[in-house]
This record gives C-alpha cells, sequence and structure tokens, in this order.
C-alpha cells in the first residue's frame, strides 16, 4: 500500500496493517505478498467508501437481519458468501471454488453456534467452553436457499428454526446484538502445493458466532486451522 494511503487508515487500521505486514515478512513473504496479506487484514476490518475513506465493518460475513423478521418472531438471515483475495494467514481461495459449490450443490446446512459440529467431531467441546457454553445447537438453523446479489455475490438466506429448543435463547441474543455473524467452514478442504490458495473442497457451510476478531486464537483452536 502506498504511504500516503496508508497514512489514510485509522489509527487500529494502521495497526492491524503493520502487525500483518510484520508478520508475514517474518515469515518469509516477499514485499508484495507481504503488503497484500496486510491489505487483507485491513479490509477485514475495515473498508473504503467513495470518498476514499477507511471506516469499520463488523466483517465481510456479518448477517443482516431481515426486518420482516423482527414482527413476525422469526428471525432470517442474508449471509453473504463472499472470500477475501487474502486472509490472514496469506491464504487465498481460488476465484471458481464458490461458484462451485454453489454450480454443483455442495452448500451445505452447518448451522450451528460456535462451531460445535467441529468441536464434537475433535473432541475439543472443552475448549469450545471459551466460545460458549451452548450445547446441542445443531438444526438452529436452516438454509433456505443461496442466490446471487446484484454484484454477482452468492448470499444464504437463513430462517432460524421455531421448533428448536434454543430458539427463545438465541432469538433474545440476537435481538440483544450477539451472535449476528457466519463463519464458513470447509469439508475436506484441499490447498495447492505451496499452501498458500485453497483450490478445492467436498462442501462448505457456516456456524453462527460472534465476532471473532477478538478471540480469533481461540476459534483457530477451535476449528483447527
Amino acid at each position: 500500500m502506498p504511504v500516503e494511503l496508508l497514512k489514510k487508515l485509522p489509527s487500529k487500521a494502521r495497526k492491524i496493517y503493520e502487525s500483518a505486514y510484520s508478520k508475514a515478512k517474518s515469515e518469509g513473504k516477499k514485499a508484495s505478498e507481504a503488503a497484500m496479506i496486510a491489505l487483507g487484514a485491513v479490509k477485514r476490518d475495515y473498508k473504503e467508501t467513495k470518498e476514499k475513506k477507511w471506516i469499520t465493518k463488523s466483517t465481510a460475513l456479518k448477517t443482516t437481519i431481515l426486518k420482516s423478521g423482527l414482527f413476525n418472531k422469526t428471525l432470517k438471515f442474508r449471509i453473504p458468501l463472499t472470500n477475501t483475495k487474502i486472509d490472514r494467514e496469506g491464504q487465498k481461495v481460488s476465484s471458481k471454488l464458490i461458484d462451485k459449490m454453489y454450480t454443483n450443490n455442495l452448500i451445505k446446512n452447518i448451522g450451528d453456534v460456535e462451531h460445535e459440529r467441529i468441536a464434537i467431531k475433535e473432541r475439543k467441546m472443552d475448549l469450545r467452553k471459551q466460545l460458549t457454553d451452548l450445547n446441542g445447537t445443531s438444526g438452529l438453523y436452516i438454509l433456505e436457499n443461496i442466490s446471487k446479489s446484484e454484484d454477482n455475490e452468492l448470499e444464504a438466506l437463513v430462517a432460524m428454526n421455531k421448533s428448536h429448543p434454543l430458539y427463545e435463547t438465541m432469538l433474545n441474543k440476537h435481538k440483544q446484538g450477539e451472535y449476528l455473524y457466519a463463519s464458513v467452514e470447509w469439508e475436506n478442504a484441499k490447498l495447492n502445493e505451496d499452501e498458500s490458495e485453497i483450490i478445492d473442497a467436498d462442501s462448505l457451510g457456516w456456524t453462527i458466532t460472534n465476532n471473532p476478531i477478538g478471540d480469533l486464537d481461540k476459534v483457530r483452536q477451535v476449528i483447527a486451522c
């Protein structure tokens, strides 16, 4: 990122950039690669407006509550299934992979809370307690459909399952502004030779989560990424 643009970043965004850049360089990345990784880290928390100002954003995968759901007590969420070109680990997702998942109907309904499915599979439920005490969340969120937005990006429409025993609990949390994020989960993700790019996977789904930025290390431990 040019110096003049770096100066335009808010102080917290600048620290994110500098930290990610230094880490990438210490791991042997070239300056251009480190800069791309650092910019990807910034863009995960910030976005540039049309006026060329950088403002905070919750996350690229923050859900949007449909307003109609607030009145009929059945909350629905629009979840953008987007991916930054380079993530904080220096890996990027193949530009064709999401479309492949969509075309082959490989976007699945995981619909649990805080990676419970993986925590059970990996016997990490004790570790997961650092994220939440909620258990038995599978089936709480139901995938209604996948569609493409005006920007040609995929969006999942997800509804809460009113018959689930944790429905009221999570409904109240959502109304209080909690657990409004979606974290993508890959099933058997495959990387290229230098492990810089996710090139294939059997399927993908999501888990509902609180803002993962503050507890990112804990989340990584739970999902073993």
